[in-house]
């Protein structure tokens, strides 16, 4: 049975109004040879491009009008024009924010802006059953997704040193930077096309795999570390067939929807929607209209989460409770790190029990065989890591050491430390704020669900 989805909420630092879901019908060294092709792992089917160090390297993500193998733009302009007209309606502001306190521009309503930062997919996006699909035919019932993720770029600025010299050799600097809005582009392959597009595009990871100057299996989920050494730009040979392997399954005929978050205009808040797209119209979806929404403006804490999303047809799941959540959020917030009142905060027995309450529900959250991406709560996903942190720090605890979540075969769920998502300012899954790494440990429990399900039912 086919999902149908379209939700949108909008978090007040963080607030977020209920939603409806429907959907539209490196060295360059020579790679060892030994590496296996057969298993792959999380960096094999979850991929985050570097950022750009030089405009040669910027030239070296996938822009917005670029033609698929589809004979389509990536995404055409009249659908981006589309998506940005109804974030508007919903108080999306993708050209300025006042979030920081300071007026800044942003770049999200410009077509020319928006570059490729990720590509992932999943055979049975609908399923929490990964572990126990034994052949390709198992997929009928599946909804097999393309995901691609989506950044505007700011435009390259002028580097400076600390003391506001200009830079001599700009050229080994980090100068681009993202701004605070992302988009998911999904691309739904049909039923009748999912066996034979799964073989294709898994021995093509394969090749990918056997063409990397690292041994990726075992290795946490983290910006590719074949292209952070190769580099995305005209040398980076890896870059180039993972270009070209987007390219392949992707393009504007076969996009279904489109995700979009960002910053509200001057409400100091963050954003989410989406809205189902026909490639055959080139029309974009109506969004679900969210109520007026109170101006908490509540600086530099959390206020009151609630409930997102429900569904159609129904998914019978327990919902989790987003103003507990929201709540122990303000608390911790309020609790300076050190001192009397933070050793009392830790020691209180209610919130021992409620830590231990929180710990289980975002373990619960980062759980992708515990529920599907379409069940429970959209926004949760995304600070299910932060809020697992916050609590095991108040246990002192190590978040490294706790997991809920083992996939067969010994697929890594290990995090990468330094881009592992534990602050609840970074709205993000896998991406970037400005040029820092984002990714949240649901998104490496999928990745490794993914890895060892395409490895197992897909011959080589």
């Amino acid at each position: 049975m086919k999902l149908y989805r379209t939700s949108i909420f909008a978090l007040s630092v963080i607030q977020i109004a209920s939603c409806k879901s429907r959907k539209f019908n490196s060295d360059n060294s020579t790679a060892t040879k030994s590496i296996s092709t057969t298993e792959l792992d999380v960096n094999d089917v979850s991929f985050l491009f570097p950022i750009p160090k030089t405009k040669e390297e910027f030239s070296g993500l996938l822009n917005f009008k670029v033609v698929a193998t589809d004979g389509a733009a990536l995404v055409p302009k009249n659908i981006f024009d589309q998506v940005i007209a109804k974030s508007r309606e919903v108080s999306f502001d993708p050209e300025f924010s006042s979030l920081a306190g300071t007026p800044r521009p942003q770049f999200a309503a410009e077509y020319s802006a928006w570059r490729i930062v990720g590509f992932r997919f999943d055979p049975c996006a609908s399923s929490t059953k990964h572990a126990e699909i034994r052949s390709i035919s198992e997929l009928k019932n599946c909804l097999f997704e393309i995901r691609l993720i989506a950044q505007p770029f700011q435009p390259e600025s002028s580097p400076q040193t600390p003391t506001g010299k200009p830079v001599e050799n700009a050229q080994k600097l980090n100068v681009f930077k993202t701004s605070d809005f992302a988009m998911h582009l999904i691309f739904e392959v049909p039923v009748e096309n999912q066996a034979s597009t799964l073989t294709q595009l898994v021995s093509d990871l394969r090749v990918l795999k056997g063409s990397s100057s690292i041994e990726t299996t075992g290795e946490p989920l983290s910006v590719h570390p074949t292209m952070s050494r190769e580099g995305i730009g005209a040398e980076g040979k890896y870059a180039k067939l993972l270009r070209q392997t987007i390219l392949k399954y992707t393009g504007g005929t076969k996009l279904t929807s489109i995700a979009f978050s960002g910053l509200l205009g001057g409400d100091k808040s963050w954003g989410f929607m989406s809205v189902p797209v026909d490639s055959k119209t080139q029309t974009v979806g109506a969004h679900v209209k969210i109520p007026d929404l109170p101006s908490q403006r509540q600086a530099n804490r959390m206020s009151g989460l609630s409930s997102c999303c429900t569904f159609d047809p129904p998914l019978i799941t327990e919902e989790p409770n987003m103003q507990t959540m929201g709540t122990f959020l303000i608390k911790t917030a309020q609790i300076k790190p050190g001192g009397d009142d933070l050793l009392k905060f830790q020691q209180d027995k209610a919130n021992i029990q409620e830590f231990k309450q929180n710990l289980k529900l975002s373990l619960k959250l980062e759980n992708p065989s515990a529920q599907s991406q379409f069940e429970g709560n959209c926004v949760s996903c995304h600070v299910a890591t932060p809020f697992k942190h916050l609590s095991a720090t108040n246990m002192n605890q190590d978040i490294s050491q706790i997991a809920d979540y083992l996939t067969p075969n010994g697929k890594t769920t290990k995090a990468d430390l330094k881009s592992l998502n534990v602050s609840p300012w970074r709205v993000r899954n896998f991406g970037y704020l400005n040029e820092i790494p984002i990714i949240s440990q649901r998104t490496i429990n999928e990745s490794a669900a993914v890895a060892d399900l395409v490895s197992r039912i897909v011959p080589e």
